[in-house]
């Protein structure tokens, strides 16, 4: 059966008592990091649905996903900003979990599996945020200790090393093969953490000027309306290479001018700043003040 172990890593011997020391510490750093990383989604969620619904209808039309969360719904318009960008987090980590799906910009969970021997531990590290995985690599006695028998072994290991990887990896997860059954299974993330709403403010407020999302609702209007134009109207979906194609329209005289065309009408639409009312007003309001 083909290897392939891309996570995996191996850490000094320790006692029961340095090993609960050394994850507990990789714990508490998670947890800050996870908030952080929630904070953000959470903000360019907000920041994307409240300029969303300041578009005039026929560029609405678009942005599918967002037309099914806001407008879709019975009380869709109800709800605000943060409650609907909060739903859908919760929503996409519970497919997460129980659906096994992959979507990294929701998926903040972290998992330990640790293969403890008499002289090393092996430890394997399963995480979507890139964040979390630097933090781990960055923790004293941390080597990367990776192992595969798919393709040629890195250049700068030797045989010797690279059979003795083989040999640790073999006695880890055992007869299986499946890390969780053979190994002590450590979760360094529960579940979407609280987030006070004027630390999302605040990450939009140094993150995005009128001109920043300006720029990510015009050049998306483009590419989507030039994606529309190759796919037909009579057709839901289109290929990759009509997407590239798309995007590379973007870049033409033709595409250039009308995303130019673009900016100029949103920044008569758009609300010059994000205010910390604005995450917790209903869309319905957001639409209502639009037009005062």
């Amino acid at each position: 059966m083909d290897v392939k172990i891309t996570n995996g890593y191996i850490l000094p011997p320790m006692s029961l008592t340095e090993l609960n020391s050394f994850v507990q510490e990789y714990r508490k750093t998670i947890r800050v990091m996870s908030k952080q990383l929630v904070i953000e989604r959470l903000g360019n969620m907000c920041m994307g649905y409240i300029d969303f619904v300041s578009l005039p209808e026929d560029k609405r039309t678009y942005f599918v996903e967002m037309n099914r969360q806001i407008f879709l719904p019975k009380d869709g318009l109800k709800h605000s900003p943060l409650f609907t960008a909060y739903s859908k987090m919760q929503e996409m980590e519970q497919r997460i979990v129980t659906e096994k799906i992959r979507k990294p910009e929701y998926d903040f969970l972290c998992d330990l599996i640790l293969f403890p021997s008499d002289d090393h531990i092996l430890a394997m590290l399963f995480a979507e945020q890139k964040a979390y995985v630097d933090a781990f690599e960055k923790m004293p006695g941390v080597r990367s200790y990776s192992y595969w028998d798919t393709e040629e072994q890195p250049e700068d290991i030797s045989k010797k090393a690279w059979k003795q990887r083989a040999k640790h990896w073999q006695e880890a997860v055992g007869y299986t093969g499946i890390p969780s059954l053979e190994g002590f299974n450590v979760s360094c993330y529960n579940q979407l953490p609280f987030v006070d709403p004027n630390d999302i403010h605040r990450y939009i407020e140094e993150r995005f000027n009128l001109d920043i999302r300006v720029n990510n609702y015009a050049s998306k209007i483009v590419i989507l309306r030039k994606y529309q134009d190759l796919i037909g109207q009579d057709k839901l979906w289109g290929t990759e290479e009509m997407y590239k194609q798309a995007t590379l329209y973007l870049k033409t005289p033709e595409g250039t001018a009308e995303y130019q065309q673009e900016s100029e009408l949103l920044k008569t639409l758009f609300k010059p700043e994000i205010t910390s009312d604005d995450l917790a007003t209903s869309f319905s309001v957001l639409i209502e003040n639009q037009h005062e």
